[in-house]
This record gives C-alpha cells, structure tokens and sequence, in this order.
C-alpha cells in the first residue's frame, strides 16, 4: 500500500488513515508536517494545534539562540526525540542561571500547555531583557 511521509523525517502515515479524516481538525492529526524538535509534546501526541504549541516552539528556538546550538544534538534520528520528548518529558540540556531568557524558556516548554506564558507575557519579558542590555526601553 502506498503510503505519505508525515514529515521531513521518516514518519509516514498510511492512506487508510487519511481517508478515516473527516475534517480539518481529524486531517490535522492524521497527517501532520513540521520539525520534531520544535514540536511540543501534544502536537507529536496527534492532539490538535494550538497557540500554546506555538508557545512551546518559541522557547525551544529562544533557547536555540542562547546556546547556539540546535535542539537535542545528541541524537542523530527523529523517532528518539519524539520518543524522549513525549515519554521522559525531556528538553534541550541547558545549564540552570537565572536570566531573564533561560526563566522565559523554562516557562515556555512546560509539559502543560496551561502553564506555558500567554503571548503579552512572553513580550512583557522580553521588554525586560532589552532593558538589562541597556537598549532603548
């Protein structure tokens, strides 16, 4: 049977499954595209996206931008971060400080979407961090 790749990765989703779709929302679940290692943990579980995936990834890339290095190196395939992500609850390592920018991705990859920041918070702090670096505030 034919089957089409779910992402860049090697993550396929049969046809059978695709025609079980009813709507936008059941299509989203069945066949999804994106980067797993910016993907928050209910994305890669089939639920549905939401603002606060977006949330999720947003931390995910701060932190890229403070480590300069991309998120999970360590492993080398797209089914063991989606594995570790999911089951072990597992971010990018990270050295705890206590820095505006290492405080707003910490809040931003929280397993629960609830407790992730809304979007006015996210730039409430980041007004802060330029502040701290002495830009115009």
């Amino acid at each position: 049977m034919r089957e089409l790749l779910r992402s860049s990765s090697d993550f396929k989703v049969n046809l059978e499954d695709q025609k079980q779709c009813t709507n936008m929302i059941s299509l989203w679940s069945c066949y999804w595209k994106g980067t797993i290692a910016y993907a928050a943990p209910e994305l890669l579980k089939g639920e549905p996206p939401t603002l606060k995936c977006d949330i999720y990834s947003l931390g995910i890339t701060i932190w890229q931008m403070v480590y300069r290095k991309s998120p999970y190196e360590q492993w080398n395939d797209s089914e063991t971060i989606l594995y570790n992500v999911v089951k072990y609850d597992v971010r990018p390592k990270y050295e705890y400080r206590k820095d505006l920018l290492t405080k707003l991705f910490e809040k931003c990859w929280q397993r629960s979407p609830s407790c992730r920041p809304e979007i006015m918070e996210i730039l409430d702090i980041l007004r802060g961090v330029e502040c701290s670096f002495e830009f115009s505030c």
